[in-house]
């Protein structure tokens, strides 16, 4: 379970690095609406090379998506027998999110990829979270 601590400290240090922007020394929020999607995949080594595979050409079609303002991947550095892998993905509106969402699911579809088939067959247990800033300062 210290790897849970170990994460959220991560997520904290992510938030910091690309979510917040840095106004006169101090640390301010965008407080524009925006929308950041964060999720955790617990990913068995042996599907390692597949998830990178099938994320690296995921992440591409989110990238390139009408209000996407960041994607980006991390992994943790554990020896398990599987690799956590945060993802952050931030959209300029809850609108431009829910649009892409249909987008992509509509080119998924299409192309006959089904992101829960894919995380089912690998095993990849997955956290799902969606954020809205906060002004705190």
């Amino acid at each position: 379970m210290w790897y849970f601590l170990i994460i959220n400290k991560l997520l904290l240090l992510l938030a910091k690095r690309y979510i917040f922007k840095r106004k006169r020394g101090h640390m301010k929020t965008v407080n524009n609406g925006s929308v950041y999607i964060i999720n955790q995949f617990e990913v068995p080594k042996v599907s390692e090379g597949a998830f990178i595979e099938f994320f690296s050409s995921h992440i591409k079609l989110i990238s390139i998506q009408p209000g996407n303002t960041v994607s980006r991947l991390f992994k943790s550095n554990n020896d398990d027998d599987y690799s956590v892998y945060i993802s952050i993905v931030g959209w300029e509106s809850k609108e431009a999110f829910k649009k892409a969402g249909i987008e992509i699911e509509s080119i998924s579809r299409k192309n006959g990829v089904d992101v829960r088939e894919f995380q089912s067959k690998h095993k990849i247990k997955v956290i799902n979270r969606i954020f809205s800033e906060v002004d705190v300062l």
